[in-house]
């Protein structure tokens, strides 16, 4: 598929977390230094050697209780600011899709942040939440892929505790939102 026949979605509330969306998003946070989630990676492998977690039924509990309303309360924040950063300075739509990924891989050499992800969804016209479930997507599957290593976890037992960590995205998003909101309000 070329640039001219790619076609890229545009905002709608119905589109806001779509599949579609978050799938031309998650590219955008390839090549991040994951080192805010270094204690959750740490954590899965000593909870797997105590044997505490040793399975996706264990996995999946462990997410949904403790790793994702971390992950909603110290990193989702950090990516609405950077969405709300980038307001100023991105131009909306003025490029393709390829072209807006050709430029983030050129970027990712000096280090790629979240605010530079922010900055090419908002070219890219992609609706706030889709940006922020993509975000929170990549943190569950770098996560589910470390503590797969070290579990042994089966290719399907990962997709089901990311798929399930998933299914939590909006309700976390919202809340991301809410919080954010009533720190600018306060």
């Amino acid at each position: 598929m070329n640039d001219e026949t790619m076609k890229t979605p545009r905002a709608s509330a119905g589109a806001a977390f779509s599949t579609l969306w978050v799938a031309k998003l998650i590219p955008l946070f390839d090549g991040f230094d994951l080192a805010s989630l270094g204690r959750w990676t740490a954590a899965l492998e000593s909870l797997a050697c105590q044997g505490r977690v040793g399975d996706r039924a264990d996995l999946v509990m462990l997410f949904s209780e403790r790793v994702l309303p971390d992950l909603a309360r110290e990193e989702l924040p950090k990516a609405v600011q950077a969405w709300e950063a980038a307001a100023g300075g991105a131009e909306v739509g003025t490029e393709k899709p390829a072209s807006a990924t050709r430029r983030v891989h050129r970027r990712k050499s000096a280090g790629p942040t979240v605010l530079h992800a922010a900055e090419e969804a908002r070219r890219l016209e992609a609706p706030r939440e889709a940006f922020l479930a993509a975000f929170l997507y990549d943190r569950v599957a770098r996560l589910v892929s470390r503590a797969s290593g070290v579990m042994r976890l089966s290719e399907k037992a990962c997709r089901e505790v990311i798929r399930t960590s998933f299914e939590r995205a909006p309700k976390l998003v919202e809340a991301a939102l809410r919080l954010q909101s009533d720190r600018v309000n306060a």
